[in-house]
């Protein structure tokens, strides 16, 4: 059997090739090292230079942002990417928080954020490991107390990937201790710039720190940050999970 691109995929094809020949290094090997500031700053612009053609979140629909792409489509995309091991990759806004908004999210969510996301405008992080609450995520300790319209956050979140360089975090926080480990638990959408938030970066053996630590000391995310129902973060933090493993359709 002979197998054949269209001549729409094969256009695609030629069109990334040269974009990528043209935005890596002349020496690049990869894979990035992104705890490194150039790396980083290649990732980004890599990351725009996508989006700006609407690649970045292809397979997204089309009222998100994406293409409602086809998964040849989005196979040739992942290959040739793979296969320059380029950088321009943003796993926790693209696979992770976006399908999760889609499903969960608000109207006002899902303006405000996805199409930021298919921009390359922002940058995410995810809040969710602890010191102690690791592979036992139901565990976690950091609280988000409801105060009004606010939740007021205090506690710390680590082995953060790229947190130094994140705009916003996804988090997921503990609004309730009274009842069994995975209730109680709120999944909020919180600024790395807000006032009371830390971030130190995990130096580790090899001499690389795209690890962080996250610290939060009275941090205030407004009740309209929060995605799904108070005390349902763990459904909506294992959606997630589930997008980041490829088990979900978007």
């Amino acid at each position: 059997m002979r197998f054949d691109f269209t001549p729409e995929e094969s256009d695609f094809r030629r069109k990334l090739s040269a974009f990528l020949d043209g935005a890596l290094p002349a020496d690049w090997h990869g894979p990035a090292d992104e705890s490194r500031d150039d790396h980083w700053a290649l990732n980004q612009q890599i990351k725009k230079g996508l989006a700006d053609r609407g690649w970045f979140v292809m397979s997204w629909p089309t009222e998100y942002g994406g293409a409602d792409s086809s998964p040849m489509m989005n196979t040739i995309f992942a290959e040739e990417m793979a296969y320059r091991k380029a950088p321009g990759h943003d796993r926790f806004g693209t696979r992770m928080l976006g399908p999760t908004l889609m499903r969960f999210g608000s109207d006002s969510q899902r303006t405000e954020h996805l199409g930021a996301i298919a921009r390359g405008e922002v940058q995410w992080c995810q809040g969710y490991s602890e010191p102690g609450s690791g592979s036992d995520l139901a565990s976690l300790k950091t609280r988000a107390e409801r105060r009004g319209d606010k939740y007021i956050i205090n506690g710390q979140k680590t082995w953060s990937t790229m947190a130094q360089y994140a705009d916003r975090c996804l988090l997921l926080a503990r609004t309730d201790g009274s009842g069994p480990p995975q209730a109680g638990l709120t999944y909020l959408l919180l600024d790395m710039k807000a006032k009371g938030v830390s971030v130190r970066p995990i130096d580790q053996i090899t001499g690389d720190d795209e690890f962080a630590e996250i610290f939060f000391d009275d941090v205030e995310v407004s009740v309209e940050d929060r995605v799904g129902e108070e005390g349902n973060g763990w459904a909506v933090a294992q959606a997630t999970l589930a997008s980041e493993r490829g088990l979900t359709l978007v």
